[in-house]
């Protein structure tokens, strides 16, 4: 008798370790959505096109710079 109560209860922890196992295995999967997403082309030359440094830092070498002024 106390051997099928034993053999039942190891039985019944293996069963809650597998179920417990695979429920982690479901929750730890990802689910993997491709979505697409349409940029217009504006957008995209503005990131990847050429830039223009002479124009963008044009200011910051030909101006005085502040903290001369304030000497």
């Amino acid at each position: 008798m106390q051997s099928l109560v034993l053999v039942l209860l190891v039985l019944g922890l293996i069963m809650m370790a597998l179920g417990y196992q695979k429920k982690l295995l479901n929750n730890m999967e990802t689910k993997t959505v491709v979505e697409y997403r349409f940029i217009p082309r504006s957008i995209y030359e503005d990131q990847f096109g050429p830039v223009k440094l002479e124009s963008s830092f044009q200011d910051m070498f030909e101006k005085q710079d502040v903290f001369f002024r304030m000497i």
